[in-house]
């Protein structure tokens, strides 16, 4: 499974989030399969079916979100998560730990 991380994903308007939700169904290179939002961090986590394209998936949503510069989008590597956080490691090698 792969991963995109939407940082201050809950920042953006309530129209922008309707609209993003429909791009995402709207394309057939690529399939969200699990959407999960980290409140703690305004943020937002995507799964995608195996076969998908991730690269042409975060160019997507780069560009749709490109308005918004409060907005982050990394591609995840590996989610772990305990008992008090969740760790997130990016492609570039970079982590970030989100307290639950």
């Amino acid at each position: 499974m792969e991963f995109i991380y939407v940082e201050n994903y809950l920042t953006i308007s309530r129209d922008e989030k309707r609209e993003f939700l429909v791009l995402l169904g709207s394309f057939t290179n690529f399939r969200v399969t699990n959407q999960k939002i980290v409140l703690n961090d305004n943020s937002l986590i995507l799964e995608f079916a195996k076969n998908s394209d991730i690269g042409f998936a975060k160019e997507a949503i780069e560009k749709f979100l490109e308005v918004n510069k409060q907005v982050n989008i990394k591609i995840v590597s590996c989610i772990e998560q305990n008992n008090h956080e969740i760790i997130l490691t990016f492609e570039d090698k970079k982590q970030k730990k989100v307290k639950l």
